[in-house]
């Protein structure tokens, strides 16, 4: 798929889809997760702070950073995608 086409599927428009891959969060991707853009840019680079532990319905900080690091990169990408999928519901 191209990014368009799953900017579309997650209500994003490409560029902040795109920011994402690149490991930056753009001011209306964290409205829609109610975390901090800092918050999502952790989480993608392997640590987690509370409100995205938090968002993501773990216990602790140490649980989502656990759940970074063990997915890495592109996978926390692939978690963050499936929140915007499914906002109503953690992991």
């Amino acid at each position: 798929m191209k990014h368009a086409a799953i900017a579309t599927c997650v209500g994003l428009i490409p560029m902040d889809l795109e920011s994402l891959v690149k490991g930056k969060a753009t001011t209306s991707l964290p409205s829609k997760l109610g975390v901090t853009p800092s918050d999502i840019e952790d989480f993608i680079n392997g640590s987690a702070t509370y409100g995205m532990s938090k968002r993501l319905g773990l216990g602790s900080a140490s649980a989502a950073t656990e759940l970074a690091k063990v997915c890495g990169r592109e996978g926390a990408i692939g978690i963050v995608m499936g929140l915007l999928l499914f906002p109503g519901n953690a992991l």
